[in-house]
């Protein structure tokens, strides 16, 4: 009886360890998503502004207005630091995932990268669910700069 169990685990962890092995073969990452880093683009050689984008929507979420304004100041028109705290931060939301949607590199060496925010509030008439869908463009190699933003505005979930 003893020896079947220990076979039994020895199997387990060899299907766990083959799943693991082509699982990071086929996509780079390992099991679970760990060590999985969304900001991290890589694009040329460097970070294409994952750590800037990254601090831009923590700022955000966190409602820091001053350091929005901050990493917006290499924008000839940067938006509403202040309106966008006001009306997204998670003082009025409850934050979900942080989705990047896609990366595109143009022509002009800036970086296009599309990013999805879940949101969800408890209104009168039970929850609210939406998205809040945002474009930055950024320009550099090491860590790059947030050369410009577009919130689209908040949008309703269909579900």
């Amino acid at each position: 009886m003893r020896s079947h169990k220990l076979v039994t685990l020895l199997m387990i962890l060899l299907v766990f360890a083959s799943a693991s092995f082509v699982n990071y073969h086929e996509t780079g990452q390992a099991p679970f998503g760990i060590g999985y880093d969304q900001y991290n683009f890589q694009i040329n050689g460097g970070n294409g502004g994952g750590v800037k984008i990254s601090n831009w929507l923590h700022a955000l979420r966190e409602g820091d207005a001053p350091t929005i304004q901050l990493l917006d100041s290499f924008m000839s028109q940067p938006p509403d630091a202040q309106g966008l705290v006001n009306q997204f931060s998670k003082q009025h939301f409850t934050w979900g995932a942080i989705n990047r949607l896609s990366i595109a590199t143009e022509s002009d060496t800036t970086i296009d990268s599309f990013w999805e925010i879940d949101l969800s509030n408890v209104g009168p008439g039970g929850p609210v669910v939406g998205y809040l869908l945002i474009h930055f463009v950024t320009v550099g190699q090491q860590g790059g700069i947030i050369i410009a933003v577009d919130v689209i505005p908040f949008r309703a979930s269909q579900a």
